[in-house]
């Protein structure tokens, strides 16, 4: 499984924000914004 550290920095090293990560994963942007206080496993399409 991924961190949300680990996601975070493979955002940044992609140099991309989180609204954009976003919506190229088809998830909510509190997805991106905190992936470790998700509670639903349907976020994402």
């Amino acid at each position: 499984m991924i961190s949300g550290d680990d996601l975070r920095s493979m955002r940044l090293k992609a140099g991309i924000s989180q609204k954009a990560m976003s919506q190229k994963l088809k998830c909510d942007r509190n997805f991106v914004k905190d992936p470790d206080l998700r509670q639903d496993d349907n976020i994402c399409a």
